[in-house]
C-alpha cells in the first residue's frame, strides 16, 4: 500500500508536468477554474500557466491518485479542488468537469 507523502503543497507533482494537456482541457480549465476567457496567449504559455495552477491546487492525496491512475488505459475521473473532476486517460488530461 502506498502512503501519502509528507511533502508540503509546495512540492511539485512530477506526474502533472509529464502529462499531455489537450487544447480542449486548457480552454475548459481557463473557463471553469480560472474564470477567464481563453486569451491570445500562445498555447505553450497557457499550458504552462495551467500546469502551475494545478500544481498549486492539488492536495497531497490528489497528487498520489494522479500518480497512480495517470497511465490508466481507461477514462478515469479524479477529484480536484473539492468541486471538480479531472478526466484523465493514458497520461493525457482530457477535460475538467464541475
Amino acid at each position: 500500500m502506498q502512503t501519502v507523502p509528507d511533502g508540503s503543497k509546495e512540492k511539485k507533482c512530477q506526474t502533472i508536468l509529464t502529462m499531455i494537456q489537450t487544447q480542449h482541457f486548457t480552454q475548459r480549465y481557463y473557463e471553469r477554474i480560472l474564470g477567464k476567457q481563453v486569451t491570445t496567449l500562445s498555447p505553450s504559455a497557457m499550458r504552462d500557466h495551467v500546469y502551475e495552477d494545478i500544481n498549486k491546487k492539488l492536495l497531497p492525496r490528489e497528487k498520489l491518485m494522479l500518480d497512480i491512475f495517470s497511465t490508466s488505459q481507461n477514462v478515469v475521473r479524479l477529484p480536484f479542488n473539492k468541486y471538480y473532476q479531472l478526466i484523465v486517460c493514458n497520461n493525457t488530461l482530457i477535460t475538467i468537469y464541475h
